[in-house]
């Protein structure tokens, strides 16, 4: 995964896991870049991502 990929889903992931109305929502703090395998839900989970220079 190249790092401007990476730097937006870190981004993403620690602004959606710092919402505190969005944690409620979920019952928790279920916000993953990949789930666990037994992660409960409701949750929120990424996949994979891909980034194209177009210049």
């Amino acid at each position: 995964m190249s790092s401007p990929v990476l730097a937006l889903r870190r981004a993403v992931l620690a602004a959606l896991s710092s919402d505190g109305a969005l944690t409620a929502l979920l019952g928790g703090a279920h916000v993953y870049d990949e789930a666990p395998p037994g992660a409960p839900a409701p949750r929120i989970a990424f996949s994979d991502a891909q980034a194209r220079d177009w210049s």
